[in-house]
């Protein structure tokens, strides 16, 4: 599979053309893989983009204009191949653009960008929407990122992560295939959430409307990244139940309720982008 590849004194970045997916980040100085290997008998990926839409819609699809429209979780750019747009020695930018086949799921002229930057121990991913049609364009963005664990499980890592800000001490959690609508509580030692072997047992937990930006993960006393989100509105937290690995997830919107609209502009979190318009967002990772 074709990849791309960037280095500096402190980092090496390597990222996939399909999906734009990142899927590599060496800390020289500690001599540290913090990307999960993105095992498939565990979970395959290790840092999807979410986009046009974040996780599952009800009855998997969306109105707009007077029609019906299919769309699977998470949206479908993950599985499309992307373009090199350019690159040089701290840089490397990638772009999808509208065609035959997105236009069957998502009836709009949309130009997606992707850019990876190095600059010293952060890498910067930046995102860059273009509406090049003649009408409004909604649309949501998130990121999954999925960084690794020291040990065999979650359990033996040791490990936590650290808000930035005291957080509400509640989040939300998937009741079959949407979210619920009524948060429950969330067990943290002051800015701290522990990972451990029941974490993840009943899916991912999400943080909305989050007042951190930054968060810090922990594995044996150590910090291994510092990742901050953007000033993305909600955070999902996930891994497959005990598997050595946790994703930080910055999204613009979340999974459908039950109650939610079933026009796509209605949706909440989701921006409309006139003829022309653009909008960017995107994370950094930071090697302390």
């Amino acid at each position: 599979m074709a990849s791309l590849m960037l280095k500096n004194n402190r980092l090496t970045v390597a990222v996939r053309e399909k999906g734009a997916e990142l899927f590599s980040l060496v800390d020289h100085a500690r001599q540290r893989e913090l990307m999960w290997r993105g095992d498939p008998d565990v979970w395959a990926g290790t840092a999807p983009i979410l986009f046009p839409v974040v996780g599952r819609l009800k009855n998997a699809g969306y109105h707009h204009d007077g029609h019906w429209y299919a769309m699977r979780k998470h949206g479908f750019a993950s599985k499309r191949q992307f373009s090199l747009l350019n690159a040089d020695d701290e840089s490397l930018t990638l772009t999808l653009q509208a065609d035959e086949d997105t236009r069957q799921l998502y009836p709009f002229d949309f130009r997606l960008q992707v850019t990876f930057r190095l600059e010293r121990d952060t890498l910067s991913v930046l995102y860059r929407v273009e509406n090049h049609g003649e009408g409004g364009m909604p649309f949501s963005l998130g990121s999954h990122p999925a960084f690794a664990l020291p040990g065999e499980t979650m359990a033996a890592s040791d490990s936590y992560l650290e808000f930035e800000c005291h957080e509400q001490g509640e989040c939300y959690h998937l009741e079959g295939d949407l979210l619920g609508e009524n948060p429950e509580p969330l067990t943290m030692a002051g800015r701290r959430l522990q990972l451990g072997e029941d974490t993840f047992a009943r899916d991912a937990l999400i943080l909305k409307n989050i007042r951190s930006r930054k968060i810090g993960l922990f594995a044996g006393g150590e910090c291994l990244l510092e990742f901050d989100t953007g000033g993305a509105p909600h955070v999902g937290i996930w891994a497959k139940p005990n598997a050595p690995y946790v994703c930080i997830e910055p999204w613009l919107s979340t999974d459908d309720t039950p109650s939610a609209p079933s026009e796509l502009a209605e949706k909440p979190g989701f921006i409309t982008l006139q003829p022309g318009e653009v909008s960017e967002n995107g994370y950094r990772i930071r090697c302390p």
